[in-house]
């Protein structure tokens, strides 16, 4: 039972608990204590000063009562942020294979959905697909009845709420020569219309932008043919944004030399060369709101 300590600043009531081994401690008025493992407890020293909000004790402990922890406030939902890089349409891969005499295709490409822009997006991609295709019958109109094979894959570069990104690299291969011949194609549509995005639409000024991104091209690139840079759109026509800047694709023999070689324009330097309709479609800081 408790006992009783006078002192001259007043009475202080001690009042000893009953522990039960193995059980847990008793709850307190806000919801049931954590457990602590069996053993005498031991007051404090008779010089502490009392708790100024001392809880009261219950008449009894109860028993078997697992540990909850109750919330100190109520939660509240955080909005996710919005971002320019939100993905709004979703892709699938679509496998188009076919032959016509003795050209053989086999091209993976995206399939997109989850928007009502998606047909026309699908309708880019596909044309794109159509071009290697009909590149590889016309190169084997000339094949004597050779077999060709045109192979190959399209990558999703980029798909958020601004743009979506496609890149379609395949090979060209006849039948007895050494090498495929590498080709790459690229498609850049607004996510919003799967209108199409051409270099010339993003650039302020389309010759001095084609001259300053091949002079940036050819500091990458060493020794080069440099009719692949000429200030030409064609030459730059295989483009797409990534985190780091515009990044060019060059055709096989285009800078001299077989495969395709591709380069990264950092953004530092591009953004000068866009126009007010290329910052916002392609620019990475631009404010998210606006996207």
């Amino acid at each position: 039972m408790g006992a009783v300590r006078r002192r001259a600043t007043g009475t202080v009531l001690v009042a000893s608990w009953l522990v039960l081994a193995g059980c847990t401690t008793p709850a307190g008025p806000d919801g049931p204590a954590s457990a602590k493992p069996a053993g005498p407890i031991v007051p404090s020293s008779s010089a502490a000063s009392p708790s100024p909000a001392a809880l009261p004790a219950t008449s009894s402990p109860r028993v078997g009562v697992p540990s909850i922890a109750l919330p100190t406030a109520e939660a509240t939902p955080t909005a996710t942020p919005r971002s320019c890089s939100d993905q709004v349409l979703r892709a699938r891969d679509t496998r188009l294979r076919g032959s016509r005499e003795s050209v053989y295709w086999d091209l993976t490409i995206p399939t997109f959905s989850g928007a009502s822009s998606a047909d026309a997006v699908n309708r880019h991609v596909r044309a794109s697909a159509q071009d290697a295709i009909d590149t590889g019958l016309r190169e084997g109109e000339d094949d004597a009845g050779y077999r060709r094979d045109v192979q190959g894959r399209a990558t999703v570069t980029r798909s958020d709420r601004r743009t979506v990104q496609v890149e379609l690299r395949w090979g060209d291969y006849l039948a007895g020569t050494a090498h495929p011949t590498d080709h790459v194609g690229t498609t850049v549509v607004t996510t919003d219309q799967g209108r199409p995005v051409r270099l010339r639409d993003v650039l302020a000024d389309v010759p001095s932008g084609l001259r300053a991104l091949g002079k940036a091209v050819r500091k990458q690139s060493g020794p080069v043919d440099t009719h692949g840079l000429a200030p030409k759109e064609k030459n730059f026509a295989a483009w797409q944004t990534t985190a780091k800047g515009m990044r060019f694709t060059f055709g096989d023999y285009q800078l001299g030399g077989h495969g395709l070689r591709t380069y990264t324009v950092p953004w530092t330097t591009v953004r000068p060369l866009l126009s007010d309709y290329g910052t916002g479609l392609l620019d990475p800081d631009v404010d998210p709101s606006t996207c």
